[in-house]
């Protein structure tokens, strides 16, 4: 049985008032993870066009994920009063920093690549400000604030019960309230955890050099080296930085460049040395 971290509306938006000095689009995803339960999968993909139609915040957003077995993904996401708000006003700021607000343009991109998160950079954003507390956490806690809300309105109890089932978008109330009180019970089979170096050496080996952008590649690394720096055998810890090193001293024959890239600029992104430095940053 696992504990969901209880969160209070003082430590919430403490910490949010932080993150937007530092980075608004992550505190305005925060945000919808609490008011509308978005999921950290969902943060990532959720496009302009799922949430903007004739210019205006819908209420429902389709699921728009690849069909799964997780129940949420295949329900609606239910958007009430300060949840479109909130987007409204993200969408009119992205806009004014003159981020992409076309329909397949991310909702809540990476505020230095301007395009979609990736995974692992997403996380470690999320852990710099938000350390042991889980994206799992903001949703019970986004869950416990609507019920308190519910518990001011002049409706049954049963209806409570269902509005808090269409923003948890789960089978059985049953597993809402358990969130809210803090027993979570993790379903299906458990799959073997991967050790910290077994997960930095595939991050290494997706690491597409010679195609991503240049801004994209710095954060791969950065993300890289940072769970590398993290490792406490001293041994492992070199030994991945020498895999790290010889996977992009690989790329100083492979690399074939784009005939519309500039040959300097070219020489210096894929050039090891430049690479290798970035990761000194």
């Amino acid at each position: 049985m696992k504990k969901t971290r209880e969160i209070s509306d003082e430590k919430f938006n403490g910490i949010v008032k932080k993150i937007d000095q530092d980075n608004w689009i992550l505190g305005n995803a925060v945000r919808s993870v609490v008011s509308a339960g978005f999921h950290k999968n969902e943060i990532e993909n959720v496009k302009i066009k799922n949430v903007l139609q004739n210019n205006t915040v819908v209420s429902k957003i389709d699921p728009f994920l690849p069909k799964t077995k997780k129940t949420y993904s295949s329900k609606q996401i239910i958007l009430d009063d300060e949840s479109k708000g909130i987007i409204e006003d993200h969408i009119k700021k992205l806009d004014d920093k003159e981020f992409n607000i076309s329909g397949d343009s991310p909702l809540f991109p990476n505020i230095k690549t301007k395009e979609q998160y990736e995974t692992r950079t997403l996380t470690r954003y999320f852990k710099k400000h938000f350390g042991d507390i889980t994206f799992n956490d903001l949703r019970a806690y986004g869950y416990q604030r609507k019920e308190e809300q519910l518990k001011k309105l002049p409706i049954s109890s049963s209806k409570r019960e269902e509005e808090l089932k269409k923003l948890s978008r789960h089978s059985r109330i049953s597993t809402t309230k358990k969130l809210i009180s803090g027993d979570v019970q993790k379903a299906g089979k458990p799959k073997k955890e991967e050790l910290p170096w077994e997960r930095i050496v595939k991050s290494i080996e997706k690491l597409s050099i010679k195609n991503e952008k240049k801004e994209l590649l710095e954060e791969n690394l950065k993300n890289i080296q940072d769970n590398i720096s993290e490792i406490k055998v001293s041994d492992v810890r070199e030994s991945l930085g020498r895999l790290l090193k010889e996977y992009i001293d690989r790329y100083k024959v492979n690399i074939s460049t784009s005939k519309d890239m500039d040959k300097k600029e070219s020489r210096k992104e894929t050039d090891p040395a430049h690479l290798i430095n970035l990761l000194k940053r």
